[in-house]
């Protein structure tokens, strides 16, 4: 895993730029709020399936892991139209897998805004069919 770190103003302790191991590996950015997290939540930024990047979230990523006290890991997805359905999915599916792995006990969340939402919510169901344990969806 390949990483990249600095501070982050907005609250959060800190933030990490990742590769995920997967099949193709996914990039993301993990932010750390203050203190223990009380859980991981993986994050799928808007932007119409075709546009947008962790990077262009990266305020309102760490600001969500300040506020909330969860860490938030924010895909990267494969992005429309260079990438057909259902390669975003997957994305967020490899990052939920990490995170699950991740995890030590704490509760596990995927959610998004926008095209993201979607995402999440498509992943959700993927999710719940493949055993990973969701605590929630955040949408």
């Amino acid at each position: 895993m390949n990483t990249v770190r600095g501070p982050v103003s907005s609250g959060a302790t800190s933030w990490s730029r990742i590769v995920l191991p997967g099949s193709p590996p996914v990039p993301a950015r993990v932010y750390l709020p203050h203190g223990r997290p009380v859980g991981l939540l993986v994050w799928a930024h808007g932007g119409s399936w075709q546009r947008g990047s962790a990077a262009e979230w990266h305020h309102s990523t760490a600001a969500l892991a300040a506020w909330s006290g969860w860490s938030v890991i924010s895909v990267d997805y494969r992005l429309a139209p260079r990438h057909r359905h259902p390669s975003a999915v997957q994305d967020i599916l490899t990052a939920l897998a990490w995170a699950c792995g991740e995890a030590a006990g704490l509760p596990l969340a995927v959610g998004g805004d926008s095209a993201g939402g979607t995402l999440a919510a498509s992943a959700a169901l993927a999710a719940r069919d493949r055993g990973l344990p969701l605590a929630a969806q955040v949408l």
